[in-house]
């Protein structure tokens, strides 16, 4: 598992735990809360892996929680789905993403740790 994923997963596992004591899970408001505090963690620890690492350039990431990957069908499941995608290289076009599943105690992640060619 890279260093980013190991990142995300931790940063995943605190706020799953938040939300899981939150009802409900999927509105609107809940979904750009988690957009926000998935962003905060994750950039922090990204730019704090660069500077370790000495890399040259910063990990770029976008969040994606909103009706698109979270269709009513999800919404009545009552879970929430984020995408995380970060490019580790602006001279790379390769895309890594994972989608988190919140609002179940049994779900690990969907680990589903894919790469896109833009």
């Amino acid at each position: 598992m890279s260093k980013e994923l190991e990142i995300i997963k931790d940063v995943y596992y605190n706020l799953n735990k938040e939300i899981l004591s939150n009802q409900p899970y999927n509105t609107k408001q809940t979904r750009f809360e988690t957009i926000w505090k998935l962003m905060h963690p994750i950039e922090e620890r990204f730019d704090n892996l660069v500077k370790e690492e000495k890399r040259y350039n910063n990990i770029d990431i976008r969040i994606i929680c909103d009706e698109t990957n979270n269709p009513p069908e999800v919404v009545d499941d009552n879970i929430m789905i984020a995408r995380v995608e970060w490019k580790i290289n602006k001279f790379d076009d390769t895309i890594h993403y994972v989608d988190l599943t919140f609002g179940d105690d049994k779900t690990f992640l969907e680990l589903k740790q894919n790469k896109e060619d833009e």
